[in-house]
């Protein structure tokens, strides 16, 4: 509501309003070019690679969250537990004692451990 109001006021405002913030605007773009230009000039070609690699990792991560996403919407069906993780998922209601996720982790390895091929 709020930045309908703004918007109105800003369409019924005169020209001569407007120019003043779209001339202070203007003045922050050039320093900001200027400041960008003087910023990427002083890199160096490791900086600039690392700096692309960056984008590049975080372009993936970005990709890989919308697939995740879009699986989701689409009620991909979930991989089923390992034979590890049912093991733990059964423990885990037997030692309900155990708030520490360390301890608890120790306890299902060493019992893992124990158990036989067969078992």
């Amino acid at each position: 509501d709020v930045i309908r109001t703004i918007a109105q006021q800003w369409a019924d405002a005169d020209e001569s309003f407007k120019m003043k913030f779209l001339n202070e605007f203007r003045n922050d773009q050039e320093k900001y070019r200027v400041a960008l230009e003087k910023y990427e000039s002083s890199l160096t070609d490791k900086q600039r690679d690392l700096i692309k690699k960056e984008k590049m990792k975080i372009k993936s991560l970005k990709e890989k969250s919308m697939l995740k996403r879009r699986q989701k919407e689409l009620n991909k069906p979930k991989r089923p537990l390992n034979a590890y993780f049912l093991f733990m998922k059964d423990l885990r209601s037997e030692i309900k004692d155990s708030d520490n996720v360390v301890n608890f982790a120790k306890t299902v390895a060493e019992k893992w451990s124990e158990l036989s091929d067969k078992e």
